[in-house]
């Protein structure tokens, strides 16, 4: 982790669920899309059971296309955040936990397979049953009126599929196209059931994940694209699953294939960019971040990560623009100030830094990235002015009271902030404990170089 990644904690920012088929943004799509290096998509992956370190799955959050733009906010001096309650870690929702953008109900009609050959199977219109029961039941009274048991079947998976709502109802759906599959169906039926089977279980998924069930909805979502390998939908929902859990191949694979399948949907662009900024390779975050814009305009926080991903390759014009548009935009924007803030810091422009640290955290008392970055400040400053040993424990504190105290990142951040303060031996403990929680070989090596200063008695300071 080096000193500009300090100064920039990458924000992943997943937007859940699909548009509905048939009204894709209208993107300029290049005749060839060039996709990020990555292995070809799977049809199964395994998933982890457990989340990542707090600090990622704290991250991820979901987008919101087409946001208006936000009523200038005028935030009053006691919106500052409280010293005496910082937030719990259980209140992660409006830290930025994920949380699933459904897509709005989508006309069966667009995206069922067309009706096979042969006389349909009609449902009493006088008196519509109320339960799926009724309706296989009626159906299936029917089924010599129809070629095969299999298109039978179909009709009455297609008859429970346009009124489905619940979990329960997806499930009925999904049942009546196995006992389809099952039957022996020919080549036109099949497809059809296989279609219609991948948008019902990608259905059913993204109402688990609403559920917090988000393990058997990534399930799923694999049973999804088993049935149908070209169904985007659950392709996509997959890739933001894979990516929560730290899964940055996989998911990166899902997200091309995306691409592939779906060039319009531009929130699988905006997706892409913020694993690709996990990731690192910030130019080609820009580049799908430019896609994402082109189709979301008024969305502030597509040029807050732009801008995070310019300050990562050094281009601090370009990164100013973006965060100076996303609060023209959305005035009240914590992202917006939190990303100038850090540009500005490695600036060596510390005192407007500091000034947007804190305007960032009237807007989202809350912001652990603020925090983070505050500290940092505090701590670190090469400038004697700036720093502040106690504040800067005040704020990692904070820090940790909403992330946990298994973040390596937030240990090393209270090493160097106790550091400051001349408490080395408390420095040397957290440093130790950092060292012994992460993962990443330069992290490790970081926070080795730290503690071998602590224990000379000597503090940290960014150059």
């Amino acid at each position: 982790m080096g000193m500009m990644k300090h100064w920039l904690l990458t924000v992943p920012v997943l937007a859940w669920g699909c548009a509905p088929a048939g009204a894709e943004p209208p993107v300029a799509i290049p005749d060839q899309i060039v996709n990020p290096v990555a292995p070809p998509a799977v049809e199964r992956v395994e998933l982890p059971q457990q989340l990542p370190g707090v600090e990622l799955a704290s991250y991820w959050r979901a987008a919101k296309p087409e946001k208006p733009a936000a009523t200038p906010v005028t935030v009053p001096a006691s919106a500052a955040p409280d010293a005496e309650n910082p937030p719990e870690p259980a209140a992660m929702a409006e830290l930025g936990q994920p949380a699933w953008l459904l897509p709005e109900p989508v006309e069966l009609q667009k995206i069922e397979p067309v009706e096979p050959e042969g006389p349909a199977v009609v449902v009493d219109d006088q008196t519509p049953p109320k339960t799926a029961e009724q309706v296989i039941q009626l159906a299936m009274a029917k089924m010599e009126h129809v070629p095969s048991r299999s298109a039978a079947l179909l009709v009455v998976a297609r008859e429970l599929a346009v009124d489905a709502t619940s979990v329960g109802d997806y499930g009925d759906v999904i049942d009546q196209c196995h006992r389809a599959i099952d039957a022996g169906p020919d080549q036109s039926t099949g497809q059809a059931l296989a279609r219609l089977g991948a948008w019902a279980y990608n259905r059913r998924g993204e109402l688990l994940v609403a559920g917090g069930n988000e393990h058997d909805a990534f399930d799923d979502f694999q049973e999804a694209i088993l049935l149908d390998g070209t169904c985007w939908q659950a392709m996509h929902n997959r890739g933001v699953t894979l990516a929560r859990y730290a899964k940055h191949t996989e998911a990166l694979s899902d997200f091309n294939r995306v691409v592939d399948l779906a060039p319009g949907f531009a929130v699988a662009r905006y997706n892409r960019a913020e694993l690709l900024s996990q990731m690192e390779r910030w130019p080609e975050a820009v580049d799908d971040y430019n896609v994402a814009i082109q189709a979301m305009p008024n969305e502030a926080d597509l040029y807050s990560a732009r801008g995070a991903a310019y300050t990562q390759m050094g281009k601090a014009n370009e990164a100013a623009s973006d965060f100076n548009t996303a609060l023209r935009i959305d005035p009240g924007s914590s992202e917006a100030y939190l990303g100038r803030g850090n540009l500005f810091a490695s600036q060596a422009l510390y005192e407007q830094a500091a000034a947007d640290f804190e305007r960032s955290l009237r807007l989202n008392p809350r912001s652990a990235r603020a925090y983070h970055s505050t500290a940092w400040l505090l701590a670190t400053c090469p400038l004697d002015r700036y720093r502040n040993g106690q504040q800067a424990i005040e704020a990692a504190s904070r820090l940790a009271r909403l992330l946990g105290n298994e973040d390596p990142m937030v240990l090393d951040t209270l090493a160097v902030a106790h550091a400051t303060a001349g408490d080395f031996q408390q420095a040397i403990a957290y440093e130790e404990q950092a060292i012994v929680l992460a993962t990443d070989a330069n992290d490790k090596r970081e926070y080795r170089e730290r503690l071998k200063r602590f224990r000379q008695g000597e503090t940290y300071r960014t150059e």
